[in-house]
Formats: C-alpha cells, structure tokens, sequence
C-alpha cells in the first residue's frame, strides 16, 4: 500500500463524543488508525496496492469495561465493519469487507496498558 493514510478517504465514522472518548487509546482519529494499521496489514498480500476509501459499516460495537467505585474505564473491546475500495497493484480495483477488533486492557496502568488488533477480510469482490 503505497498511499500515505491521509491520502485515504475516510467515511461515515462517528464523530460523537461518545464514541470518541471510548476509543481515546487510538489516538486522536481512531478512523485514521484503522486505515494506516489495515494498509500495513493488506500491503503483505499486494506491496504495490493501495487503500483509496475506508467506509465504517455502522457504529462500532464498543464493549467497555469499567471500575465500580469511580468508573474509571479499564477496558475498551472496539469491533468495526468496515468496507475498503482498493486499487491492486494490476490496476483493478477490489471492494472488501472487513472485521478488525481492538483491544485495550488495564487502561489505569501509569504506562498505558495493553493494546491489540486483529482484522479479517470477510470477501472480496470486484468493484466498478
């Protein structure tokens, strides 16, 4: 994947600060996040390809884990449906469906906690 993620368009992701505020561990813009951590991951199968659109499907589905006594968050589960238009290295343009879930855990630890990521690509097919 040869294009820089801020070259890549990004759609439909929430922006309210709900979802925002559970995802902070992703950075700023967790949408940007995904495009850079799934190009990375589909440059292995296609180097000379490239991410052109990521579309989040629908809200993510955010499972939070949090302390009783202050609700402090612990832990965060993030699963996205997400549909990717790429551009193979052959010119052809493909469109994906993919499953990515992220994890954070022990989120109140001075050094940030743990962190994992892991995506699959549910089909693909040929695009217009």
């Amino acid at each position: 994947m040869n294009a820089p993620p801020h070259s890549i368009a990004l759609e439909t992701f929430p922006r309210d600060e709900e979802t925002r505020a559970a995802l902070y561990w992703m950075g700023d813009d967790y949408g940007t996040r995904l495009a850079r951590d799934l190009s990375r991951q589909l440059a292995e199968d296609d180097p000379h390809g490239r991410m052109l659109r990521l579309k989040c499907v629908g809200w993510p589905k955010l499972e939070i884990e949090s302390r009783e006594t202050d609700e402090r968050v612990l832990g965060v589960r993030a699963e996205f449906q997400l549909q990717a238009l790429m551009q193979a290295g052959d010119g052809s343009h493909w469109r994906l469906a993919i499953r990515s879930i992220y994890t954070a855990t022990d989120l109140e630890r001075e050094d940030g906690g743990s962190f994992g990521a892991e995506s699959e690509v549910l089909s693909a097919e040929p695009a217009p």
